[in-house]
C-alpha cells in the first residue's frame, strides 16, 4: 500500500558459511513517533516560555536602572535574575537554531571570530567544575601556548561557536580522570582550521558508534544527550566536520575542522577593533504631535513593558488583550502605530492584522504601520506578517532600544 516504514536494520557475517549473512530487520515506528512527538513538544515549550522570559528579563532591566532605595544583597539578586533570564533565553534561542539547521533553515551569517577569548570565557564558566577535578585547560596554537594578548580569527558566529565548544569543553571535563589536564590545540593549513581536544578518558566502545547521535548518552544521569549532537549540528552548519580518535592508552581526542577563508587573516586585527567599540545610547528626538497606539498582546508582562518603554514619548496607548478587541479599537480610532502580538485569544495577530488591512482598503484609509511582534522569528512566520500587511517584525523578547526605535522610525515624521 506503498506505506513507508523506518527500520533498522544490523548485518553481521554468518559463522556456519564464508559467503553467509545475516540480517535482522526491526521495526522502529513506534520509536520514531516518540522522538518526533518529544521534539514537538520541546519546541512549543521553547515558543511558550519566551513570554515569561520577556517579563523577568524586561522587569528586571527596569528595576537595575531605577536602582532607587535598594540595598546592596537586592542589587546583587536583581542583577542574578536579569543574569539567569538571559541565560535561559540564550538556552531557548539555541534550541531553536538547532531545529531550523535540522530543517535544513538556518540562515548563517559569519564574521570574523577571534576564538582565544572564546575558549578564555569557557574555562572561567566551567572553573567550579574543573577546580573540582583538579583540572587544567592547556591552549596552543600551533603547539605554543597562547597569551591573552594572541589572536586567532575564524569565519563564524560567535554565539554557535561558543556553543559548539563549550559543549566538547563541558564532555571533556566530566569524561577527565582528575588531576589530568585537558589540552585545546588549534593548527591551521592552507585549507582549514583544526581544532584538537584532548583529554585522557576514553569513549565507552558501546557510545562510540552513537558519539554524535540524538539524544545518545552514557554513564550522566542529569545528560540530555544533546551536547554532542549540537556539536556536530553547529560544525556542518559553518561548513566543517567534526569526529573523534578514542583509545584506552591515548584518551580521546575530539577533532573539529573548519574551512579557511580569505578574510580571516585579513580582518584579524579589524574584528578586535571593531568589538571593542562602544555604541553611544541614541538620543530621541522631540516628536511633532501628541501620538495615539494601539497595543495588543494578552501578556500582562508585556503591556507593562512597553507601557513604561514608551513613558519617553507624548502619547496616548489603548491596550487589548485579544485579536478581536485589537480590530474593534482601530475602527473606533485613529492611530498613528499598531503593535500587535501574533499568538492571542478569539483572533490570531495575523487575522487581525487582515481585518485592519481589508478596513483601511474598505474606507481608503491612509494605512497605519503595524508591528508584528512573536516570539517565533522564524523566516516563514516574518513572511507571513509581510503578507498580511505588517510593516515590521519585532521578536520577542524586546529591549526598551527597540520599542523606542520603531516608534522613531515610523512616528517622526507624523
Amino acid at each position: 500500500d506503498r506505506t513507508i516504514t523506518p527500520v533498522e536494520m544490523r548485518l553481521w557475517q554468518s559463522g556456519e558459511t564464508d559467503d553467509g549473512i545475516w540480517m535482522l530487520i526491526k521495526d522502529i515506528s513506534e520509536m520514531k513517533a516518540m522522538q518526533q512527538l518529544r521534539d514537538d513538544v520541546d519546541r512549543i515549550m521553547r515558543h511558550d516560555l519566551k513570554n515569561p522570559l520577556s517579563g523577568i528579563i524586561g522587569l528586571s532591566d527596569i528595576l537595575k536602572v531605577a536602582n532607587d532605595g535598594f540595598s546592596d544583597d537586592q542589587k546583587q539578586w536583581i542583577e542574578q535574575i536579569n543574569k539567569s533570564g538571559l541565560q535561559a533565553l540564550t538556552m531557548i534561542n539555541h534550541s531553536m537554531d538547532l531545529f531550523k539547521m535540522e530543517q535544513g533553515r538556518y540562515v548563517f551569517l559569519p564574521v570574523p571570530c577571534n576564538i582565544v577569548p572564546v575558549f578564555k570565557k569557557i574555562e572561567t564558566d566551567f572553573f567550579q567544575l574543573l577546580r573540582s577535578k583538579k583540572l587544567d585547560v592547556l591552549l596552543s596554537i600551533q603547539n605554543v601556548p597562547v597569551s591573552d594578548q594572541d589572536v586567532y580569527s575564524i569565519m563564524g558566529e560567535k554565539t554557535l561557536i561558543e556553543t559548539l565548544f563549550a559543549n566538547l569543553i563541558k564532555n571533556a571535563i566530566e569524561a577527565s580522570p582528575d588531576n589530568q589536564n585537558i589540552s585545546v590545540n588549534i593548527l591551521t593549513d592552507q585549507e582549514e582550521h583544526k581544532i584538537i581536544i584532548h583529554n585522557q578518558g576514553m569513549i565507552p566502545k558501546d557510545m562510540q558508534n552513537r558519539f554524535f547521535d540524538k539524544y545518545a548518552t552514557s554513564g550522566k544521569k542529569t545528560g540530555t544527550g544533546l551536547g554532542t549532537y549540537s556539536a556536530k549540528l553547529i560544525t556542518k552548519t559553518h561548513g566543517g566536520k567534526i569526529n573523534f580518535i578514542s583509545n584506552e592508552k591515548d584518551g580521546t581526542q575530539i577533532i573539529v575542522s573548519l574551512p579557511k577563508s580569505s578574510q580571516d587573516s585579513i580582518q584579524q586585527n579589524s574584528a578586535v577593533e571593531e568589538n571593542s567599540k562602544h555604541t553611544p545610547q541614541k538620543e530621541i528626538p522631540k516628536l511633532k504631535k501628541q501620538l495615539r497606539m494601539l497595543v495588543a498582546d494578552d501578556s500582562s508582562n508585556n503591556m507593562l513593558l512597553i507601557g513604561h518603554y514608551l513613558e519617553r514619548f507624548p502619547c496616548v496607548i489603548d491596550f487589548a488583550d485579544n485579536g478581536k478587541a485589537c480590530v474593534d479599537y482601530f475602527k473606533t480610532g485613529q492611530y498613528d502605530l499598531v503593535m500587535v502580538d501574533l499568538q492571542m485569544p478569539i483572533m490570531n495577530g495575523l487575522d487581525a492584522i487582515a481585518h485592519i488591512r481589508a478596513y483601511e482598503k474598505e474606507n481608503s484609509c491612509i494605512p497605519t504601520p503595524i508591528v508584528a511582534i512573536s516570539a517565533d522569528c522564524d523566516e516563514k512566520v516574518k513572511k507571513q506578517c509581510t503578507d498580511m500587511g505588517s510593516d515590521e517584525f519585532l521578536s520577542k523578547p524586546f529591549s526598551e532600544s527597540n520599542i523606542q526605535d520603531i516608534v522613531v522610525n515610523f512616528c517622526q515624521n507624523v
